[in-house]
């Protein structure tokens, strides 16, 4: 074999190892999230959201520039939703005393979830939903069979902290529209930006409402289109 063969068959082996032990990380940074496995079956919207108060989980250390973070898990938490709006918040220093520049690097987007009654058709058509600033709205018209209880008991803003860029890629892409699983945990947070105390706490219940009643969600699986994402 000559040498330009030699040469052009030991590329090609270095590409075929390159890609079965990165493959996963060259797709990721391409832009599309990897699949971890396909999904069994279709997503249930009928239940409330699964939360496990009683839990033991080790905090999550993170080092950003000009900030010292402490993730503490407060709630295991699943909840199955309709995604029907996503506000993406990238470095914008919104200024909320939670979250600031340093809230908008870990948590890139709040999204939007209905499920139970507010996820039928028949009922949204009458219910206009609305996100800002870390905060979400809705008002109903006058024909609405739902009213502000339950609404709000099946309704939620999330502020996402996904686990890895896997999962950062996924909840980016998820349509609105769409039906949805994450998985993680309800977390709270402590630390220190730019010398100064910081904190965003999650909330528990889905009864609350105003300030401080978003959930604050580190998802570490997401369920969507039939796939799995870790």
């Amino acid at each position: 074999m000559d040498s330009k063969k030699l040469y052009l068959l030991i590329a090609a082996t270095a590409l075929v190892v390159v890609f079965i032990l990165f493959g996963d990380r060259i797709f990721t940074r391409s832009g599309e999230p990897v699949p971890a496995a396909d999904a069994m079956g279709a997503i249930d919207l009928t239940q409330d959201p699964a939360q496990t108060n009683d839990i033991a989980e080790a905090p999550v250390l993170i080092n950003l520039k000009d900030a010292i973070l402490k993730i503490q898990p407060a709630a295991a938490y699943r909840i199955a939703a309709l995604v029907i709006g996503r506000k993406v918040y990238a470095g914008s220093g919104f200024g909320c005393a939670e979250g600031g520049s340093w809230g908008d690097m870990i948590s890139p987007c709040d999204l939007l979830l209905v499920w139970g009654d507010v996820a039928k058709a028949e009922n949204r058509r009458h219910i206009r939903f609305s996100q800002e600033v870390r905060w979400y709205h809705y008002h109903y018209d006058a024909d609405s069979p739902l009213r502000e209880d339950d609404i709000g008991r099946h309704s939620s803003n999330n502020h996402i902290i996904p686990a890895n860029p896997n999962i950062r890629l996924t909840v980016m892409r998820i349509k609105i529209g769409a039906p949805a699983i994450l998985e993680g945990f309800l977390v709270n947070i402590n630390g220190t930006y730019r010398g100064s105390p910081v904190w965003w706490n999650t909330s528990l219940t889905r009864d609350d409402t105003g300030a401080h009643s978003c959930e604050v969600l580190y998802v570490i699986r997401v369920t969507y289109g039939n796939k799995v994402y870790e």
